[in-house]
């Protein structure tokens, strides 16, 4: 469960191309199996252990891209050491073959928020398999996180960074759901195109 912000480098390469024309199971219980697999995959650094700890529709709901590009972001990213810090693991429930938890983050492009994470088994080993929703969506906090990482990419120039902080700041929750957690990058598209046409007008 690869913490950067996953919108961050979509938006980069929105903003260019315009221009130019998300373990281990060894604990008895199954609670505790899903506990361990949700943190491993949060602070895992081993590129490795993308698909064992991540179903591939994860991998690609975080890196808002298909089979093996959205792959390879994540081993990139795990390489990179971009994960959270710590999570804290609450409310799990099981059904069957699938299971959901509460996840509260700190560190990484979700620092300080609260979510609920769906799981499944494949192959008799518990993997994360979405994000769900926000359960407690500190809004401020995770627009100045994405505005700290778009400063620092040096990707995206002032204006155009000022511009996705406003939105972000002006969106709904079930609106900062669809940008960055739904897996489809039409949203940060539609985003990325007003913040561009604003751009050339001023």
């Amino acid at each position: 469960m690869r913490q950067r912000f996953p919108a961050l480098a979509l938006l980069v390469s929105l903003c260019a191309a315009l221009l130019s024309a998300c373990g281990d199971s060894g604990s008895e219980s199954e609670e505790g199996q899903i506990e361990e697999v949700i943190v491993a995959s949060a602070t895992n650094t081993d590129p490795a252990k993308c698909e064992e700890l991540n179903t591939q529709k994860f991998i690609e709901q975080l890196a808002q891209s298909d089979g093996a590009a959205a792959v390879k972001e994540c081993e990139e990213e795990a390489e990179d050491d971009e994960g959270a810090d710590s999570v804290s693991v609450s409310a799990i429930a099981i059904d069957g073959e699938s299971a959901t938890a509460d996840v509260a983050v700190t560190g990484g492009g979700f620092d300080g928020q609260s979510l609920e994470i769906g799981l499944v088994k494949e192959g008799g080993e518990w993997k994360v398999d979405e994000f769900v929703k926000f359960t407690d969506l500190d809004q401020e906090k995770l627009v100045r996180v994405f505005e700290r990482e778009a400063k620092a990419s040096g990707e995206l120039d002032d204006e155009l960074v000022a511009c996705f902080v406003d939105a972000f700041e002006e969106a709904t929750q079930a609106e900062i759901e669809d940008f960055l957690l739904s897996g489809s990058p039409r949203e940060l598209e539609l985003v990325a195109e007003a913040c561009l046409a604003e751009s050339r007008q001023s």
